[in-house]
Formats: C-alpha cells, sequence, structure tokens
C-alpha cells in the first residue's frame, strides 16, 4: 500500500510538472506569433514601397533593382543591374514557385567571374580582384592574368630562377587524379612579420621587378641596400 501510494504521488508530480512545461511553451509560443503578427503586417505596404519582395511576383529583376536600391545594398547602379538582369534569367529558368531566397544560392543563377567582372560594377570588380589576388594575380599583374587568360604562355616545365642551388618540386592533377598540363604555377616568398624585412616589403620604391621569358622576379633590398 505504502508502494502504490509513492508512486500515485510521483505520477502526479509528473502532471503538475508537464502542466507547468505547456504552459511555459504555449506563452512563449504566443509571444513569437505576436511579434511575426507585427511584422507581417507591415508586408502589404513595404511589398507597395518595394523595399521587400516576392520572387514569385512577375518582374523579378525589376523588383529585385528596386529593393537593392531603396535598401542602399550597392552604390554603383551597374551591380544593380547585374543583379536584377541575373534574377530575372534564373527565374526564367525556374518552373515553379520559389520556396525561400536560398534558391539564389544554386546553379540557375551562377555567372562567370570574367562577365561579372565586365558587366559589374564597383562591388563586383572588387570581389574579382579579391579572387585574382587568391590565384597569385595581384594588382600589378593584370596584364599578365589577361594573356593566361588568352593566349597563355609556353614554358616549360622546369625553370632555373638563379636564387640559389636549391630545388623545388610538385605535380598538379587535375579532379581524374591525371597529371593535368597547361597549368600555370606560382611561387611566392612569405616572409615572417618578425623578420627585418617586414617594413620593407610594402615599400614598392624598394622593390626591383625583373620580368623575362615569362619569369617575373621580384628583389627585396636588405638593410644593407643590397
Amino acid at each position: 500500500m505504502v508502494s502504490s501510494s509513492n508512486s500515485f504521488g510521483a505520477r502526479n508530480i509528473e502532471r503538475i510538472f508537464l502542466l507547468l512545461v505547456s504552459v511555459v511553451m504555449g506563452f512563449l509560443f504566443y509571444q513569437l506569433f505576436t511579434v511575426l503578427q507585427k511584422d507581417f503586417a507591415d508586408v502589404p505596404k513595404r511589398l507597395q514601397d518595394g523595399t521587400i519582395m516576392n520572387l514569385n511576383d512577375d518582374k523579378p529583376g525589376e523588383r529585385i533593382a528596386t529593393l537593392l536600391t531603396k535598401g542602399y545594398y550597392f552604390q554603383d547602379k551597374k551591380d544593380i543591374a547585374f543583379i536584377s538582369s541575373v534574377v530575372q534569367r534564373g527565374r526564367s529558368l525556374e518552373a515553379g514557385q520559389v520556396d525561400n531566397i536560398g534558391e539564389l544560392n544554386k546553379s540557375k543563377y551562377n555567372v562567370n567571374a570574367e562577365t561579372a567582372y565586365t558587366s559589374g560594377g564597383e562591388s563586383f570588380k572588387k570581389r574579382i580582384a579579391v579572387s585574382r589576388s587568391l590565384l597569385g594575380f595581384s594588382e600589378g599583374d593584370s596584364t599578365m592574368f589577361d594573356q593566361e587568360r588568352r593566349t597563355p604562355l609556353q614554358v616549360g616545365s622546369t625553370t632555373t630562377a638563379g636564387l640559389g642551388n636549391a630545388t623545388i618540386t610538385g605535380k598538379v592533377y587535375d579532379e581524374n587524379e591525371l597529371p593535368a598540363t597547361g597549368v600555370l604555377v606560382r611561387l611566392q616568398l612569405i616572409v615572417p612579420q618578425d623578420s627585418t624585412y617586414a617594413n620593407e616589403i610594402s615599400e614598392e620604391e624598394e622593390r626591383i621587378i625583373d620580368f623575362k621569358n615569362g619569369l617575373r622576379k621580384v628583389y627585396e633590398l636588405d638593410t644593407a641596400n643590397r
């Protein structure tokens, strides 16, 4: 009898806790609903003003151009016009409705980097410049980049830099794990932050650049000006 009574009391305590948890969760969901309801109350007006848009409406290119302009997302009108054309083209390839804005990250909206550079504005040009720098082409190498894109240099697989007796070797493979051909490999000296050369690197007047036969050598002067 004592054991049965204790079990019955424990079950009642569980029921009370479940009831309290249900009340708290219900209150929190009601608060969330109230907040979201206030946000949705402004949707019709904002759709009319162009500060938000529905990707499933007609003329999505024009609508996103209005949104980017009124939201001050971009300063260059060429950036906005380029995004507008890409969205309009991508939506024309969609067969059904767009569920969420994440659809804009899919392949239908991909653009070539060169197209973005030539058709986009200041923002896109900066992004492409960063991408090129990650490939090893700085702003001063723009001529070499264009040459590699159109008529790549015909250089041998081995190059003598004449900077010492050490050698650097490596192999480049494609996505099929096969040796790749026609790949331009660039080597760059990374100077440690605590080196005495750290302050010299940022000073262009102390650089000596020698470009010959597809090999670009950059000499840094040491503390003795050698």
